[in-house]
């Protein structure tokens, strides 16, 4: 459910503050979670590229783990949650 409104003068409305800051903060949270699982996986590659191990299936899931957070990290930012 949408807590907020945007007006055609580009102000935001909100009803129900506290609600909104709520479901802002879970945003957030989840965007520090991906970013978080990002880097998590991208220092797992670079490590595995270091010890000359970045091949086969495993080293696939882990690229493929990297390019799906990245490309939910795109989406938030590309709606301005950085």
């Amino acid at each position: 459910m949408r807590l907020t409104r945007v007006t055609e003068s580009g102000d935001v409305e909100v009803d129900d503050v506290g609600a909104a800051l709520a479901k802002l903060a879970a945003y957030e949270d989840a965007h520090e979670a991906t970013q978080a699982e990002y880097d998590r996986v991208a220092a797992l590659i670079e490590s595995r590229r270091a010890e000359g191990r970045l091949r086969g299936s495993t080293s696939n899931q882990l690229i493929a783990q990297k390019m799906s957070a990245k490309a939910v990290l795109v989406l938030f930012e590309s709606h301005g949650v950085e």
